[in-house]
């Protein structure tokens, strides 16, 4: 239950993130499907990505810890900089084609 709630107003806080930046969400917009709020997040969604929360959680993540622990930090620490560098080149893509 908590994912789903978490997973929402995640999305929810995101969507005004989203309308705040760009003026609209153009990303998604679940106005036309029932029990929506706001066209930000609905039901079917909420409960799908709750679902998937959960998959992660108790599925994916273990699996994923124990080989992040077989790793030394020199490659923990480039991996990091790559991720980080591709969401900066991302998020500066991002706005100057907005």
């Amino acid at each position: 239950f908590m994912n789903t709630v978490t997973t929402s107003v995640v999305e929810y806080i995101s969507a005004i993130v989203v309308v705040l930046i760009y003026g609209k969400n153009d990303f998604w917009d679940y106005s036309t499907r029932a029990f929506n709020l706001h066209g930000y997040i609905c039901l079917e969604s909420a409960l799908l990505f709750g679902f998937l929360a959960t998959v992660f959680i108790y599925c994916i993540y273990p699996v994923t810890e124990k080989f992040y622990h077989t790793l030394n930090k020199n490659t923990i620490h480039i991996v990091f900089l790559i991720t980080f560098a591709l969401f900066i080149f991302d998020t500066i893509f991002s706005i100057i084609l907005k």
